[in-house]
């Protein structure tokens, strides 16, 4: 009897519910800490000028949920980030929330942080720039 070939169709169905499992998690992730003290202020609403800044992390195109994931443990635990917030490709470029500065030519995926004070932007830049998954890290003017 000859071996039994795998089913492509059941092969291609199990990597598509990994990859949504995969994006449900990071969903989780980002709905979490959203919801943690100081989270619930969207950084894109206004503050009070001259206290806190904003910080913008654009996210390559082939970004993968793990990436995400290592960025965004790179922004949450840093006692100078007091939120941080996910925005869509699609409300990237439209989003009249997010300043001129930090708003990209481009739709592309980006994470939006609240930053208490200027030396965690130079902190937050040096630990992000040239990490797999960041295209550039901008601070809003």
């Amino acid at each position: 009897m000859p071996p039994k070939r795998p089913n492509k169709v059941l092969i291609a169905f199990l990597a598509a519910g990994g990859t949504l499992l995969g994006l449900g998690a990071i969903t989780v992730a980002i709905a979490l800490m959203m919801s943690r003290p100081g989270g619930a202020n969207s950084p894109t609403t206004p503050s009070p000028a001259g206290q806190q800044k904003l910080v913008a992390v654009f996210l390559n195109d082939d970004v993968t949920p793990t990436q995400m994931r290592e960025i965004l443990q790179t922004l949450d635990p840093d006692p100078g980030v007091i939120s941080v917030a996910y925005v869509t490709p699609q409300h990237s470029k439209t989003s009249t929330q997010l300043p001129p500065s930090i708003r990209p030519s481009q739709p592309t995926a980006l994470f939006v942080a609240r930053i208490r004070d200027t030396a965690t932007i130079k902190t937050l830049r040096q630990r992000l720039a040239g990490r797999p998954g960041v295209q550039d890290v901008k601070d809003a003017e």
